[in-house]
């Protein structure tokens, strides 16, 4: 979240959507056919599974002269769009559960944390953690919902730990006790191979750690990490991702990307992207870790990828949403898919429709 503001909102109960469904790609079906004694040769050339609105089914099946026995597996179809009708809702992170095959928001201004499905149909998760929600990440190796909750402008930093099935609070860490900084604001997260949880701070200008015991401390800051206070508020550090054993962090203000190594956080260093003019808020790297992608507010998704563990990148893809405002994105069976948060139209009445698109790049 870079665009921090004071305002008083009449915020609308969030219900579920109307009627309008999001279009949606036909699903796919793949049959697949294996031996029940020895199997034969196989080519290796199977085909690579995608879906589209023009794809047809496919299948691949081992013959031998044995029984056979048949899976069937049906990709799950790629909407075009969920649209969330949600007066007031202003979602701000977004993050994709696999175990439960769901997208989970965070409101900004409402602090509802809420599934999402993809006829745009919305649930309460657990019970608001707190009145204003920045990043959420679902850990699904350890089954946790990780929320990030603040307070505008500024004075919280908080990291909630839910159940991420039954959405029970597990743990509930304050920053307050490390970082004396009364212009705290908890806003990204991300977990390594280890479980161990960093967010940044964009009002600190640091970022914290928080271990399997739920232990916080400050991990890194930077003279570079330093917000911008020239407004009213501050923009700062912002969407952070790990990959390969090192952070990568953006910096709204400057558009900058950082690569922190996990192993001397000391030695931070800005990745250079090739591109100007982005305000940098979420993250998200892909499933097998071969991309990067960074939301600018100012309308446009960025695609990375890098050869040499991410000591470079160059960017791979664009993807422009106009002026919707987007804040966050997340990865569902390989297709990123970011948010649409309108937070540039926060206004009374408020703004009452919230998109989920797809980030389609050729």
């Amino acid at each position: 979240m870079v665009l921090f503001v004071t305002v008083a909102v009449a915020l609308g109960a969030c219900g579920a959507s109307s009627d309008d469904t999001a279009e949606e790609s036909a699903p796919v079906t793949v049959v697949r056919t294996t031996p029940a004694t020895t199997p034969t040769t196989v080519p290796t050339d199977e085909p690579v599974l995608t879906t589209g609105p023009t794809k047809e089914p496919e299948s691949t099946t081992a013959s031998t002269n044995g029984p056979e026995s048949t899976t069937t597996i049906t990709v799950p179809a790629t909407p075009s769009e969920i649209v969330i009708t949600a007066p007031g809702l202003y979602p701000e992170g977004l993050t994709y559960d696999p175990v439960n095959d769901r997208f989970i928001v965070g409101s900004l201004l409402g602090g509802q944390l809420l599934a999402v499905s993809d006829d745009g149909s919305i649930t309460a998760v657990a019970e608001s953690p707190g009145s204003n929600l920045t990043g959420v990440e679902a850990d699904a190796a350890r089954n946790r919902l990780l929320v990030a909750v603040t307070g505008l402008p500024f004075g919280t930093a908080q990291l909630s730990v839910h159940d991420l099935t039954s959405g029970e609070q597990l743990e509930l860490v304050d920053f307050a006790s490390v970082q004396p900084d009364d212009r705290r604001f908890a806003n990204g997260i991300a977990v390594d191979d280890v479980g161990n949880i960093y967010v940044t701070d964009t009002g600190a200008g640091v970022i914290y750690v928080v271990d399997s015991s739920f232990a916080p401390s400050v991990f890194a800051e930077n003279a570079a990490f330093e917000p911008d206070r020239t407004g009213p508020t501050a923009s700062g550090l912002n969407g952070i991702v790990h990959v390969d054993g090192v952070l990568i962090v953006g910096h709204a203000p400057t558009g900058q990307l950082f690569r922190v190594p996990l192993s001397d956080p000391s030695q931070a260093t800005v990745l250079p992207t090739g591109v100007d003019g982005m305000r940098i808020d979420g993250l998200h790297v892909s499933d097998d870790g071969s991309t990067l992608a960074v939301v600018s507010n100012f309308g446009s998704i960025h695609l990375f990828e890098s050869t040499d563990g991410w000591s470079t990148v160059a960017e791979v893809g664009r993807f422009d949403v106009g002026d919707s405002f987007p804040t966050s994105v997340t990865d569902r069976d390989g297709t990123f898919f970011v948010l649409l948060s309108h937070q540039n139209q926060i206004s009374d009445p408020p703004v009452e429709v919230f998109e989920i698109v797809p980030v389609l790049v050729d």
